[in-house]
């Protein structure tokens, strides 16, 4: 049997035996790179040496202590065992890890009153925040969070979809803008949110307050000044910060905190964005927060 090898400058030819139990295969990479393999069919069954060397290797492979994690001593990263080595023989370089205080890394501060004391040591979390989230940063809704942050990189629009079946769904789309608004006092007017944050709503009624308590964009104006003070407090780029409560107060608890611009629709998928064994017409949520997915729109993307 003849078969014949094209390259792009050259043709090969070579004969095989059908019939023979050793073939010979030749591969051709370019004119000046050829080799020749045989391979025997049926290979030889394996020796008993090398199912065991299978066996160990595999058992090896899968001992707890290759997938287990744990934190490491210096950065609290999650790492696997095999990836990580006795603090004790590393106990003498731990020098480079060590820094002055940089007034951020500090215990937690309950009033004005208590003094600031930093936290030292060996650790790659110097000069960071460590522990756990506090209390009053928590559950903040996607419009509080806006009006804590003191540098405003983003503008968002929310997009928030009610069907006829009561299900809610929120879509956050933000964009970069050229210059950061960065604020002095905190929480922003009203008239200030309006700048870098909008609400369209879109369903087959207009949106009355039990719809909008679904929503990410309500506030609350204790958890906002609670979050505020504590940042004031903790924060090293809140420590001048100035907060506004005649600004909070400005704020309902019943409303959205910008105006509601009302879609009519009947709340369904969009067709293109759905897939093709998505039998579901509608998606989100009948009781209780609406889920909110987050897009990022940056500068990048602009076409050029």
């Amino acid at each position: 049997m003849s078969i014949e090898i094209i390259s792009d400058h050259h043709t090969y030819r070579s004969t095989v035996s059908p019939v023979s139990k050793s073939m010979q295969y030749m591969c051709v990479t370019s004119p000046k790179m050829e080799w020749t393999c045989k391979h025997t069919f049926p290979t030889t069954p394996p020796s008993p040496l090398l199912i065991q060397q299978v066996i160990a290797d595999y058992s090896k492979a899968i001992h707890p202590l290759q997938h287990a994690e744990t934190g490491c001593a210096v950065c609290g990263l999650l790492t696997p065992f095999s990836r990580l080595y006795p603090l004790s023989t590393v106990s003498h370089k731990l020098h480079i890890l060590e820094t002055d205080g940089t007034g951020v890394t500090r215990k937690e501060q309950q009033s004005e009153c208590d003094h600031v004391e930093e936290l030292k040591g060996p650790a790659l979390a110097n000069g960071l925040w460590i522990g756990e989230v506090r209390v009053q940063l928590q559950n903040l809704t996607w419009a509080e969070r806006t009006l804590i942050s003191r540098v405003n990189h983003n503008r968002c629009v929310v997009w928030v979809k009610g069907s006829l079946q009561s299900k809610m769904i929120a879509n956050a789309v933000c964009h970069t803008i050229p210059m950061p608004k960065v604020y002095n006092a905190l929480p922003p007017s009203p008239e200030e949110l309006d700048e870098v944050l909008a609400y369209i709503y879109i369903g087959p009624t207009k949106p009355l307050a039990k719809e909008h308590h679904c929503t990410p964009l309500l506030v609350r104006c204790n958890k906002v000044a609670n979050a505020l003070e504590w940042l004031k407090l903790n924060h090293i780029d809140s420590a001048d910060l100035t907060i506004s409560y005649k600004n909070l107060n400005m704020y309902s608890e019943d409303s959205p905190p910008v105006i509601a611009d009302y879609h009519p629709g009947d709340g369904g998928k969009d067709e293109e964005a759905k897939a093709a064994n998505d039998t579901d017409d509608n998606e989100g949520t009948t009781e209780g927060p609406c889920h909110l997915l987050l897009m990022g729109w940056w500068v990048s993307n602009y076409p050029r």
